[in-house]
């Protein structure tokens, strides 16, 4: 075993950490044992949790997808936003569309470059409240849901394998 200076986040600390919370004896077993009993321990139910998470939020925007009703807006102008933690400023496109004669101004819920002033835009929204839109790509909902279905069928792998 290698020693390494103690600093106070070294990767000898990190290691020892996740001995203490898997229950490894640092005397008795290798540290490649101890991470992988750490990992095998708490991975698994973390990649379920995960993907628990990402299907809701699929499942969610995929109702919504199929209950909003469709519409053109038009992007009439830019928000840009200053993001203090990551220091970036963040843009954010604002529509305009008509629903029963009515004129409504939003956000558009996502933001991509190919959207210019004057662009036509699907989006959809929801009937009982014209001011919730979102864009009319089933794209994100079908990654989430496949991103969430894969994270857990992979704990559930991992579970199995544990026994």
């Amino acid at each position: 075993m290698t020693i390494l200076p103690d600093y106070p986040y070294s990767l000898q600390n990190l290691i020892q950490y996740k001995q203490i919370i898997s229950g490894c004896d640092p005397e008795n077993d290798e540290e490649f044992y101890c991470m992988n009993r750490f990992i095998n321990r708490y991975g698994t139910l973390i990649a379920i949790a995960a993907g628990i998470m990402f299907l809701f939020f699929g499942m969610i925007r995929s109702v919504s997808f199929f209950t909003y009703r469709s519409t053109e807006a038009v992007v009439i102008s830019y928000e840009e936003e200053y993001d203090t933690v990551n220091e970036t400023v963040e843009p954010t496109a604002i529509v305009e569309y008509e629903v029963d004669g009515k004129r409504y101004e939003t956000e558009l819920d996502d933001y991509t470059q190919k959207y210019y002033v004057g662009k036509t835009v699907k989006i959809k929204y929801d009937p009982n409240d014209p001011q919730k839109i979102i864009t009319a790509s089933f794209v994100l909902p079908l990654i989430q849901i496949g991103f969430g279905s894969l994270c857990i069928f992979g704990g559930i792998v991992g579970l199995a394998n544990r026994r």
